[in-house]
């Protein structure tokens, strides 16, 4: 029984060296999926022995990824494994996971594992714990299971892959680890809050609608009843994260070069009843475009 992590990558250079060490601790193998990156994400992952990297050759980001992950690992390590599945913003505590390996080990083929989804919010020093949908002791993700080799992925196309990242079909029971799953994304709030603009209006002209747009993506950008909590000294152990994440050049990310490519594209008037025109990225952009 192996190890096996697999992981969907665009342009993730500013957060791989920070999460791509404690992901190797845990695994026997990493398989990657690189969507295209234009930064040095497959540098970093080719420095890694135990990374296999495989092309992503989806135009859009979709759910499709995890099948094509799923189809590599059996192809190359069979079946009755352990699967992880990350994203690239995200890291489970090295120690706190080989705590709970043996219970993991101990299941049968099938079975699902969900942990702790974390929030860090604003900085690495502090998490979300309000009452909200954000409190990781109610917002379980599923991310690991036991493989079958009858598991499968549910064929319905999903655009931006805010689906199940395991199996949902042939499954056993889940089991929560009560271990934290903890994610970066917040870490930097204004790379967050562009790319939750990119998801609407990536959205939007694949016709969704704006109402269901603006309804899905509420919860990324509220901070009503915001309350915080120190993370936990364990959580990052031996775990060297750079201070850098905090902060970062928006208009040089790839989700803001393709929200301008999509106003050039489509006019503002694409857009114009998405939740997005607050955002300070977004109005200096329609303001140098002159849309």
């Amino acid at each position: 029984m192996k190890i096996v992590a697999l992981l969907p990558v665009k342009n993730e250079d500013w957060i791989l060296p920070t999460t791509l060490k404690p992901l190797c601790e845990i695994s026997d193998h990493i398989i990657a999926a690189d969507q295209f990156s234009t930064d040095n994400t497959k540098t970093i992952l080719s420095n890694e022995e135990k990374v296999t990297i495989i092309q992503n050759e989806e135009i859009v980001h979709s759910n499709k990824v995890r099948w094509r992950l799923l189809d590599e690992s059996r192809k190359l390590f069979g079946e009755n494994n352990i699967i992880i599945n990350l994203d690239a913003d995200e890291i489970i505590p090295p120690k706190l996971f080989y705590k709970k390996l043996k219970q993991i080990q101990q299941y049968p083929a099938g079975t699902l594992f969900s942990a702790q989804w974390t929030q860090l919010w604003r900085s690495i020093n502090m998490y979300r714990s309000d009452d909200g949908v954000w409190n990781p002791k109610k917002n379980r993700k599923i991310f690991l299971f036991r493989d079958n080799g009858k598991q499968q992925y549910s064929n319905e196309f999903i655009l931006n892959d805010h689906t199940s990242r395991v199996p949902t079909i042939n499954t056993g029971k889940i089991i929560n680890l009560n271990i934290p799953l903890i994610h970066f994304q917040f870490v930097n709030w204004d790379r967050s809050q562009i790319k939750q603009v990119w998801y609407k209006c990536s959205e939007k002209i694949n016709g969704i609608d704006p109402k269901k747009i603006n309804e899905k993506y509420y919860h990324s950008t509220n901070e009503n009843n915001l309350q915080l909590s120190k993370t936990k000294s364990k959580w990052f152990k031996n775990l060297e994260v750079n201070k850098s994440i905090e902060n970062s050049l928006i208009i040089e990310t790839w989700y803001y070069k393709e929200i301008k490519d999509m106003f050039l594209k489509h006019g503002k008037d694409e857009f114009r009843d998405l939740d997005i025109w607050s955002n300070k990225y977004v109005q200096e952009l329609s303001n140098s475009l002159g849309i």
